[in-house]
């Protein structure tokens, strides 16, 4: 299938939705211009008795949350969907974001975690409909980082308002020095009776790929208004590629017996090509008895599973590394360009090139369950909440946990950075890289990481209305308990300095793409082979480059 007929299916639903809301659209138009006609002080009245109304509109969201800020008697931000399954984005990490004084982590494009007031993501409570939950870990790389919680976690179609509450009163849940983040799902009673139905494809370009989105949301309301029930399932998957070529900084007086002091010379080097196949399956259950205006049960049960399978290719390229022993760098008298006291291109004998490969299968599993109890005979508010979720973070199998393989060759390396930091430097070597006899295996492992979290959760709040001084007087206890198993082992095999091909004969294989940073400008080459067809110089800012499992 071409790029454009996979941009027509990612895009098809879009115009399907929009010639079915058409007749509404020009409604809207016309309504607008029928209130232009009213307020003119020449025209008091319009020809046509029939009402018009908009809905739908981001306006309502924006109205909701006013209002709750607004009643609210703590510092608190909010943002609301303005219908069953129409939160104003797709990502809750992202509608964040918009508050003011929250900002989000991007990993690979995508929002994950949340920072308040300038404080990290480990220093916010997380809550689920007013009850703490479970905490999944990001065990792609190893990290344990405390509590951030992961917010693609949660599909934003479930999402009915978000509260970010940045004043905590003493009724709150304790330990968020940056703010209460709390998300609370639809309830039936709340809906009534509604079913949706959202059908999407997102397309990225990086990969050329598009992948299907569905959400299903139904709800019951019975006539007397004292039972709902609601139900949600989705299925969500995204396709993420990222290119990038980065430079860890610039050292200064490592070739002293050439330059002399003073003078800068790059470091560490390292084209990357990261991978990302993300599916998420979710499942929402809500039901409420109500049998009296007093008197409101409430059960919520969430569950989601999230699979993350993370590639990553990498080429580094070492030009001041003197960690392997019986190799030393050296630079080239009269090879040095200077700008400054930098030396913005040269040839530097005995670099070492490390091809790597880094993948992993890593899987998130969060489910729970909360139980809500409220009475509220006149003048009194008693209210009773439990709950207990249960994050796993894992990867389902040792041979896809995080393995990291690595081989590695010495040759001489010129570079030309002379383009400044709008054009991609250029680094080029006589040794091919795409030729697995010129590596010899450099010491790799495999890291099996198993996260579980469990949170128990239990409150009672009490509070009686008053007319004299006090308006009201409360009183409430709470129950928290957490608990978390983190295990991780690491599996070292250094064989030595052994060549590749004689210890792993098939374990060597090209990157499977050929179009690395091709749309970035700056690029000083034409999108093609590694191999150089006029010589035996090898470039080493190609569109491919070797790497192995």
């Amino acid at each position: 299938m071409s790029r454009y007929s996979r941009l027509l299916w990612a895009t098809l639903p879009f115009t399907m939705l929009a010639l079915g809301i058409s007749p509404s659209a020009r409604a809207q138009t016309a309504g607008a211009a029928a209130d232009d006609v009213a307020s003119s002080p020449t025209d008091a009245q319009s020809d046509s008795d029939e009402d018009i109304v908009v809905t739908g509109s981001y306006a309502r969201s924006l109205a909701a949350a006013t209002e709750t800020k607004r009643q609210a008697a703590y510092g608190v931000d909010s943002i609301n969907s303005t219908d069953i399954g129409k939160f104003p984005t797709q990502n809750v990490a992202e509608a964040l974001q918009l508050v003011t004084g929250v900002a989000i982590t991007r990993p690979r494009g995508e929002g994950l975690y949340v920072s308040v007031r300038g404080l990290g993501p480990q220093f916010q409570s997380t809550m689920l409909n007013g009850r703490s939950v479970a905490i999944n870990d990001l065990i792609e790389n190893g990290g344990a980082a405390g509590r951030q919680f992961r917010f693609e976690m949660l599909p934003a179609e479930f999402v009915s308002q978000i509260n970010v509450v940045k004043t905590p009163t003493a009724d709150m849940t304790e330990g968020a020095l940056g703010g209460n983040i709390d998300v609370k799902t639809f309830h039936p009673l709340d809906v009534g009776n509604k079913t949706t139905l959202n059908l999407r494809g997102t397309y990225t370009t990086m990969t050329d790929k598009v992948k299907p989105n569905a959400t299903a949301l139904t709800s019951f309301k019975s006539g007397d208004g004292t039972f709902g029930l609601l139900a949600g399932a989705q299925y969500w998957a995204k396709s993420v590629r990222n290119d990038r070529w980065y430079n860890t900084g610039w050292t200064l007086d490592r070739f002293i017996s050439v330059l002399g002091t003073g003078y800068y010379t790059p470091t560490r080097t390292r084209p990357t090509i990261e991978t990302e196949e993300r599916k998420r399956v979710s499942g929402l259950i809500s039901t409420q008895w109500r049998p009296s205006p007093e008197l409101e049960t409430t059960l919520d049960v969430l569950g989601t599973r999230l699979d993350v399978a993370y590639d990553e290719f990498g080429l580094d390229i070492y030009p001041d590394d003197t960690s392997v022993a019986g190799h030393r760098p050296t630079l080239v008298p009269g090879s040095a360009k200077l700008d400054g006291n930098t030396v913005v291109a040269a040839t530097i004998n005995d670099v070492r090139f490390m091809a790597s490969r880094e993948y992993s299968l890593n899987r998130h599993d969060l489910l729970s369950v909360g139980l809500k109890q409220s009475w509220k005979p006149e003048g009194w508010d008693v209210s009773a909440n439990i709950n207990w979720s249960y994050a796993h973070s894992f990867h389902p199998s040792y041979a896809e946990g995080t393995v990291r393989s690595r081989a590695m060759f010495f040759a001489p390396l010129t570079y030309d950075a002379s383009g400044g930091y709008k054009v991609i430097p250029t680094f080029t070597t006589p040794v091919d890289p795409t030729n697995a006899a010129n590596y010899v295996l450099y010491p790799f492992n495999i890291a099996p990481k198993n996260s579980k979290d469990w949170d128990w959760y239990a409150r009672l709040d009490v509070g009686h209305e008053m007319d004299g001084f006090l308006s009201k007087i409360a009183a409430g206890g709470e129950y928290h308990w957490r608990k978390r198993d983190y295990w991780r082992r690491d599996f070292t095999v250094n064989p030595g300095q052994v060549p590749l091909t004689s210890f792993a004969p098939n374990g060597f294989e090209q990157i499977p793409f050929d179009d690395f940073l091709g749309d970035v400008l700056g690029m000083r080459r034409a999108a093609g082979s590694c191999r150089s067809p006029a010589s035996s110089t090898t470039s080493c800012s190609p569109t491919r480059w070797p790497t192995r499992r």
